[in-house]
């Protein structure tokens, strides 16, 4: 039987046991926490978004890619995509698409143009829209490669906008229009592209989505030669313009009052004009077009100054167009068109639709005694002016060549 003492004792000792026994479980914990924080243990996994430390950076990722070396480039390449960086997204996918560094393959392509689209990289959506149309690497898409080129224009990208040009302006796979066309050429023109200036350029020249104008065309064309393009230098170099000045490379001649420089660009020849005393624009000389041709927007313009009015329309007459089409076209009586020095008054003209050439034909030329083209001088020499009234509409048709 314990004594009073050592029950005394007994008593003394457990509160200071429990509280040793609690201390020390603490000080376990702690030090285990310690312990494994120390060796880099955690119980929650760890995110990582950015590329080792050690790897290079996406800068010199891209220059390794330029200079071909893809030893390097390609794995520091594919590990900033997968870390999320949408550039490198965009180079490993162009990679793919082209089989540059890599084996070719359209669908991993395919994943990493996706991957860089969905962070808003707009060059990305293009050229996937352009695996898209093209159907060559990827199932042939026209609806989402149109979708694509549309959303990245959106974001201001130019192959964007010039994809959806050209889709407007061929109307293989959309209903083709000339004016969405030029819309869309404009739009990458703004944002850099080049051979979109070059096809502005056309359309200015043919006045297609636009009136035509020489001038107009070859201040575009002279863009896009700036830039180096070749159809561009090619087509000043047709018209006589230096690239230097913008003016006829040929020496400057004198011309007598009846004569009027034209341009020429290699098969057709161009006169400025300017229509009822207030709109300029460009027609192509065609002797073998009977009726001159203006565009519907010159005839609207006049309507609205008043200058056209019901006593001026000649009903409806047949036309037939330089590719054998045909269709009905308003035929109207224009108070004036002049040229240089020479005017002719009274004169009628088809109203052109979007895609119509602008042709100065026939029922111009004929009101002048004579005409001829010097084509050593590119000048057009018209005879004394005929004052008479056009001719009554007839069931003969309009061409245009």
């Amino acid at each position: 039987m314990a004594s009073l003492a050592d029950q005394q004792l007994s008593d003394d000792i457990k509160p200071i046991s429990f509280a040793a026994r609690w201390g020390a479980r603490i000080f376990f914990a702690f030090a285990l926490i310690g312990f494994t924080a120390l060796i880099g243990y955690s119980l929650a996994p760890s995110k990582q978004s950015t590329a080792p430390h050690d790897e290079l950076t996406i800068a010199a990722a891209l220059q390794a890619l330029e200079r071909g070396d893809f030893t390097l480039a390609t794995p520091a390449l594919r590990t900033w995509a997968e870390a999320g960086d949408s550039g490198a997204q965009f180079a490993l996918a162009r990679m793919y698409a082209n089989g540059r560094g890599v084996q070719e393959d359209g669908k991993l392509a395919e994943l990493w143009y996706r991957r860089a689209g969905r962070q808003g990289d707009a060059r990305a959506l293009a050229e996937l829209g352009r695996l898209y149309l093209d159907g060559k690497k990827l199932s042939k898409n026209p609806r989402e490669a149109i979708r694509l080129f549309e959303e990245a224009a959106s974001k201001g990208n130019a192959l964007g906008a010039l994809e959806l040009g050209i889709l407007y302006y061929e109307g293989e796979i959309v209903t083709k229009d000339y004016d969405l066309a030029f819309q869309h050429f404009r739009r990458a023109a703004r944002n850099g592209s080049v051979p979109a200036l070059d096809r502005l350029g056309f359309m200015a020249q043919r006045g297609y989505g636009t009136i035509p104008s020489i001038e107009t065309a070859i201040d575009f064309y002279r863009q896009a030669a700036a830039h180096g393009f070749e159809r561009s230098i090619k087509r000043l170099s047709d018209f006589g313009v230096s690239l230097d000045s913008g003016s006829a490379t040929a020496a400057p001649s004198i011309y007598a009052a009846n004569e009027i420089p034209l341009r020429y660009d290699g098969s057709s020849y161009y006169v400025d004009a300017l229509i009822a005393g207030i709109e300029k624009l460009t027609f192509k000389l065609d002797s073998g077009a009977t009726s001159s041709t203006i565009p519907h927007l010159i005839i609207q313009r006049l309507r609205a100054e008043g200058l056209l009015t019901e006593q001026n329309s000649q009903g409806q007459n047949t036309f037939i167009g330089w590719n054998g089409s045909t269709g009905d076209r308003e035929v109207w009586t224009i108070p004036s068109v002049q040229i240089g020095n020479a005017i002719a008054e009274n004169v009628r003209a088809s109203e052109a639709l979007t895609g119509d050439s602008t042709l100065l034909g026939v029922s111009f030329l004929a009101r002048f005694r004579s005409w001829s083209i010097d084509n050593e001088r590119r000048v057009l020499i018209l005879g004394e002016p005929l004052q008479k009234k056009p001719s009554p509409i007839n069931d003969a048709t309009s061409t245009q060549n």
